[in-house]
Parts: C-alpha cells; structure tokens; sequence
C-alpha cells in the first residue's frame, strides 16, 4: 500500500470501533512475531497526564541521547503525529510499509476464523514496527483505556511502568470508584519490574500497594511534599522538586506535578542503567512539546486550547487559568461528550468562568448543544450561556467580542481542537 491507500484502509476499518480485552492484540503481536518484545517499553496509564508525561520523559531522554519512539491516540494535529520517533511524525511511506505489514497479518487472522483487529490495535501493532530497536530506544506507550484489559497490555517486558493521576472517568467499563479504575489501571504492573505512581487518593494509593506487593513489583510514589509550583516565570511552569528548581514548558499547576513524576520516572531508569544528568532534565523539560495542553496560540488575544475533557481535567483547567490571570475575565468554548459527567464539569465552571460558549462537534459521540446549553443554565447558572453550535460561528463571535482583560480557552475532545486551531489561526490572518 501506498500511503493514501494506507489511510483508505484505516478509515474503512473505523466502523469496528473499540473492543475492551487484549486476546485479538495477542493473536495480532503472535502473527507479526512480537515486534513488542524487542523494545524497551515504558507502559503508561492514569486517567490524566498520560500523553505530558510522555513528552516530558521523550524530551529528557532526547536530550540525553537516547532516541525515543511512541504512539497516542488521537492525536491533535495531523494523522501521523500518532506514530512519533524522536518527537516527530514518521514518514509516510514508512507508515504504508508498516500498515501493510499489519493488514497482512490481519487478513490472515480473519482467514484463520479469528475475529480482525480493530484501528487502535492495527495503529498500535504498526507503531511497533516503526520503533527504531536499539539499546539505545526507548518507546514511550500509553494505555488507550484502563489497563488491565488495554491492547497494550499484551506487552510482558516493559522497563518501566508509570500510573499518572486517576480519577473518575470511563467508569461504565472501568467501575464506579477510584478503588475499581485503580485495580484496572494498576493491571499493566509486571512481576519485578519497577512502577512509579503520581500522589493519588487514599483509596487508590492503597489499591496500587497492594497489587504491587503481591505481583513483587518494586513501587515507588511521587510524594506531595516533593513537588511545588512555583507559577509562570517567562511563559513556563516553574516548579521545585526536592528543593531544586525547575520549569516546564507545559503549563499548569498540574503539568509541574507532571514533569516531577517524569523526574521520579528518570530516577527509576538509573537505576536500570540508563545515563541522564540533570542537565538532560532540565533541557528536557524546558523543551516539552504537546499540542492543546493549555497551549498559548499565536494570535492578537489570549487564547489557549486544552484537552480538558472530564471533571478531574476541568478541575485543574480551572486552577490553571486562575494561576495564569487570576484578574482576567475567562470566557469558555465548550462541547462534552455524551458519555462524560457533564453536570460535574460545569459545576467546577460556575463562577471561575464569565461565559460558556456552548458548541458541538460533527461525531455521535457529542452532546447536542442545546442540551449542553440546558444543563450549563442549571448546573453553572453563575455564567453567562452562549449558544454557538458551529464551531466557526463560536471562533468568529470570539474575535468580534473580544474586550481588553478577556481569556479565552477552547476546550474539549482532542478531536475537534485542531480544527479550531485553523479557525482561529485563519481569523487572525483575516484582520
């Protein structure tokens, strides 16, 4: 295949949507040979700071040579910005190749009376492939759902596996506490390999304990005491970690707690024999680059895009604008999935915010918005309601309405914040 015949094919496969289990991947990885088992794997899950956490440790490790690899779904600019290697999209006819490869073994799959692979394992079996193997690679890959009964999950011999923050979220496959989606996301701990968790809640925290005693996993925690943000200094987030000073160029009180659980994460690969100074970590993390993470646009206002997308998401999204101009009057262009706890998110809403400007994305999946717009009226009745359907029709009314202290935050699914990255991107060049 070629690369256009490689995109035909995965857009002709979407309709299988997701599959929650690991069997289909196992017999995929069997049927290429196991590329995974040639590379030196960090599994990461959490239910936020997933894809940060990546790019900050891609960031460190480039900067202290090593050559990284990775694959995040969805991605937020273009289609191959999924399959990375040292930090940048692979080319497009290594991505054919590789696709092809896979949508061979696939096929041969269906033949043999096993059930074909979905887009996510096909993506994620191709990423394997692209992966420089070397011992001086490192692939960088987060769960797409959970844990335990994640497609990744396949993988046996990670190096190194990292929960970030959980918190509530897909609770109808994952539980209806943090205790149940804790037991899920700490289902990628191997036996003696070394994990690194974020602080997390009580509850959580001794879920992880307990499984990694019993799978002899070597755990060790961020602690909170060892990491403080220090605020924006020069456009990064400055924080300090055991005392010594640091910045990030992700901003948000949350992405310090980020780059301090990446630094934990470093400690872990020296003691795996991995070489990174501090002087890689610092490089590392001034130059971390992660699309729509409450990322500054280039135009005449302040506008940022962020992936905030459920309650946990949106809490920190709101500390975060208030770290940035605690002054400033935010006003908010929103669209929830239909599936989230939109009634929590827009509680976390009333009053940090002066205006909800309420729109919806061409998918199934989003909440009309007039029925979001019903719901922000009862649940964040502090905040002015603005009901823009179109996402062109929500930018342009941006810019018209634009006063001297407003911010603004387009927020959401990743899915739509590349398109309202060229909205916006081509309303400025139209003044």
């Amino acid at each position: 295949m070629n690369y256009q015949e490689a995109r035909h094919f995965i857009e002709e496969h979407a309709w299988r949507g997701s599959v929650y289990g690991v069997d289909t991947m196992a017999h995929l990885a069997d049927y290429l040979g196991h590329p995974e088992e040639d590379l030196h794997i960090i599994h990461i899950a959490g239910t936020n700071g997933k894809g940060s956490t990546g790019a900050h440790l891609a960031a460190i490790l480039e900067a202290a040579g090593y050559v990284t690899a990775s694959y995040t779904s969805p991605e937020v600019r273009t289609y191959l910005d999924r399959f990375q290697v040292q930090r940048a999209p692979v080319a497009e006819a290594a991505f054919a190749a590789a696709l092809t490869r896979v949508a061979e073994a696939a096929r041969r799959m269906a033949d043999d009376g096993l059930p074909h692979p979905t887009v996510f394992e096909m993506e994620l079996a191709t990423s394997w492939l692209l992966a420089p193997v070397d011992d001086q690679a490192v692939f960088l890959m987060e769960t797409g759902l959970g844990g335990r009964l994640d497609a990744t999950n396949v993988v046996q011999d990670p190096i190194l596996t990292v929960i970030t923050a959980i918190g509530m979220d897909h609770t109808a496959l994952l539980g209806d506490s943090l205790a149940a989606i804790a037991a899920e996301k700490a289902g990628i701990f191997k036996t003696g390999v070394p994990a690194v968790s974020w602080p997390q809640a009580p509850e959580a925290e001794a879920v992880l304990r307990r499984q990694a005693a019993d799978k002899e996993v070597p755990l060790v925690f961020l602690a909170p005491s060892d990491v403080e943000a220090c605020g924006v200094v020069d456009g990064q987030e400055g924080f300090s970690y055991r005392g010594h000073p640091y910045a990030t160029a992700l901003l948000g009180v949350h992405q310090a707690v980020n780059a301090a659980g990446a630094l934990v994460c470093v400690e872990a690969l020296r003691k795996l024999g991995y070489c990174i100074d501090d002087k890689a970590c610092r490089t590392g993390l001034a130059d971390t680059r992660w699309p729509a993470r409450m990322e500054k646009l280039p135009v005449e206002m302040p506008v940022y895009l962020d992936g905030a997308h459920n309650p946990p998401a949106m809490a920190v999204l709101v500390e975060t604008m208030q770290q940035i101009a605690p002054q400033g009057t935010w006003r908010l262009v929103l669209h929830i999935f239909k599936d989230k706890d939109a009634a929590t998110m827009l509680k976390y809403l009333n009053g940090a915010v002066a205006e909800l400007i309420i729109t919806e994305i061409k998918t199934d999946r989003s909440l009309a918005a007039d029925r979001l717009a019903a719901l922000a009226r009862q649940y964040a009745p502090h905040c002015r309601i603005t009901l823009k359907p179109q996402l062109q029709d929500a930018v342009t009314y941006l810019y018209k309405s634009a006063q001297a202290n407003d911010y603004f935050v387009i927020c959401g699914s990743l899915s739509h914040l590349e398109q309202a990255r060229q909205l916006l991107l081509a309303e400025s060049e139209a003044l």
